[in-house]
């Protein structure tokens, strides 16, 4: 009988998540960091600016993200208005499995873990440079880093759920990577940010064309164009969705769900809800739970 296993052979290198944090930048704060030994995704979940990195200077706006290379000198620069607020989540590629995980980054030439022989790069196919991303459409990987950055605040990292988030983290990288719809233009992540932020409002294609400087018919034909529906069923699905959520992770009565979103009505959130989920509020409930 052969050993599929040699025991001589010795453990694989693994990538894992050593960093991850919220970044709220002050207006027109400039931060520089001269060679970061990692690979980071960084994205604005509010705010505007931008960064340079190895020399490029690349616009941040909401929503928007970067899978960074390794060993990059980078400059963050936030906007003099509206200051951008940054979720960043660094990982190695390869760290023995033999070595303790550090949780920290190098960020400097002179730090005491640059040039460490336990943390490497590694080329992953289609995540090679510096990778460019929008959150909007691509729900999973939003909540995975909203997730991931909230788990490594609240609690001491934990190596082998560290090592999982890291390989969790680029298997839906490598799929929002895919070409599968349009970069939204600034105008409708804009649109979308404000509608997002004021989702418990009755919001109109009037007042949303007034915030942006433009007719009710451009904000008609974003919608139409890049998402395929119209601004009033779009602002609707995403009132559900949060309701859903809702549904799905509290106790909440259905009437105080229905007034979190906005509609005061319980009739009127439950016909609503029904018509986008195919069901009413509390048979959506009850297929959810888990025995």
């Amino acid at each position: 009988m052969t050993d599929s296993i040699r025991s001589d052979e010795p453990p694989p290198d693994l990538p894992v998540v050593v960093f991850a944090n919220w970044f709220h930048f002050e207006t027109g704060r400039t931060v520089a960091q001269s060679c970061v030994e990692s690979r980071m995704l960084l994205w604005c979940s509010t705010g505007t600016g931008r960064v340079r990195v190895n020399g490029q200077w690349l616009i941040l706006a909401f929503d928007d993200w970067l899978f960074l290379p390794w060993g990059r000198e980078i400059i963050y620069e936030a906007a003099l208005r509206d200051p951008f607020v940054i979720g960043a989540i660094h990982l190695i590629p390869s760290h023995s499995t033999e070595i303790p995980v550090q949780f920290e980054v190098s960020h400097q030439r002179d730090h005491p873990l640059a040039g460490s022989v336990h943390r490497r790069d590694r080329q992953w196919k289609g995540l090679e440079g510096i990778v460019h991303g929008t959150m909007s459409g691509t729900e999973t990987l939003r909540l995975l880093s909203v997730y991931i950055i909230e788990s490594f605040l609240t609690a001491k990292p934990h190596e082998p759920v560290m090592r999982r988030f890291a390989e969790l983290l680029r298997h839906e990288l490598a799929l929002s990577t895919r070409p599968t719809q349009p970069t939204l233009p600034a105008m409708l992540r804009r649109i979308i940010e404000h509608a997002k932020k004021h989702q418990n409002e009755n919001l109109s294609v009037g007042e949303l064309a007034r915030l942006q400087g433009c007719g009710e018919a451009t904000v008609y034909r974003l919608f139409q164009t890049f998402l395929k529906t119209t601004p009033a069923f779009w602002i609707a699905s995403q009132r559900i969705e949060a309701a859903a959520r809702l549904l799905r992770t509290t106790n909440l009565s259905v009437e105080k769900i229905g007034k979190r979103i906005g509609i005061q009505d319980p009739f009127q959130f439950s016909r609503l809800f029904k018509k986008h989920q195919g069901a009413s509020p509390r048979t959506y409930r009850l297929s959810q739970q888990k025995f």
